[in-house]
């Protein structure tokens, strides 16, 4: 019973429930951007997602980023323009 209860614990700690409120909301607020934003763009700013989260966890959590996740930035970055061209 307590590997059962320890197991439970990392599914419904606050953290972990924060996370799935902040996932809830955000698959709420795409349904209802997919109403008013044309598809093309939807995804173009979709995935620029990476880059946001890669800079924020730079910028906040002080993670390193490497030289692979630079290229794929930068590819992600160049794949949405000329996506959009």
């Amino acid at each position: 019973m307590d590997n059962e209860a320890h197991f439970l614990e990392a599914y419904f700690n606050i953290s972990t429930m924060t996370g799935y409120g902040i996932l809830l909301v955000v698959t709420f607020i795409s349904v209802i951007a997919l109403i008013e934003v044309p598809l093309k763009m939807f995804y173009a700013i979709a995935s620029l997602n990476f880059v946001v989260v890669a800079l924020l966890s730079w910028g906040i959590l002080k993670e390193e980023i490497s030289k692979g996740m630079i290229f794929g930035i930068m590819l992600i970055i160049t794949g949405v323009v000329v996506f959009n061209l």
